[in-house]
């Protein structure tokens, strides 16, 4: 699946603007996220995981200008 992107303007990563049904307010992606779904837990400790297909990850977690857009300060 392929969306419109825009660069982001604190960055200039291309990002796609979404919207939030529950609040009605449009939150940033990141365009090209890799995102990976916990399945399950061995019990030697080893973790298996795959590829979320049409996940995307908020830009406010990776964008190194985050604080200048949001309201809370990102550590």
């Amino acid at each position: 699946m392929s969306f419109a992107t825009k660069p982001c303007m604190g960055c200039g990563r291309p990002i796609i603007w979404a919207l939030n049904p529950t609040t009605g307010k449009k939150v940033p992606l990141d365009a090209k996220a890799i995102v990976y779904d916990v399945t399950h837990h061995e019990g030697d400790g080893d973790v298996i995981v795959e590829r979320a297909i049409n996940a995307y990850v908020s830009h406010f977690n990776t964008c190194p200008k985050a604080n200048s857009f949001s309201g809370s300060k990102k550590s």
